[in-house]
């Protein structure tokens, strides 16, 4: 969205040497756009059919430790 804004504001001014005025601005978003690039490709291309690789995830709580105490004497009181 960066550079689309940089293209468009020198786009609007008729001077398109705005985009290498801004060095800093035009590097940042293309490095983030490579990133994203890279991303994409290992998700959708790289690695799509390897969907075995993901550990199937075990629940947090077995059902066991997910129940209330029935005992009240085993709650621990802080003062």
């Amino acid at each position: 969205m960066s550079d689309l804004q940089l293209v468009l504001d020198c786009a609007s001014l008729g001077d398109f040497t705005g985009i290498t005025g801004n060095m800093a601005k035009l590097g940042l978003g293309l490095i983030s756009i490579s990133f994203d690039i890279l991303f994409m490709l290992q998700h959708y291309v790289f690695y799509a059919g390897n969907a075995s690789l993901t550990p199937e995830r075990e629940p947090l709580l077995s059902d066991e430790d997910s129940s209330p105490q029935q005992n009240s004497s085993q709650h621990d009181i802080f003062v």
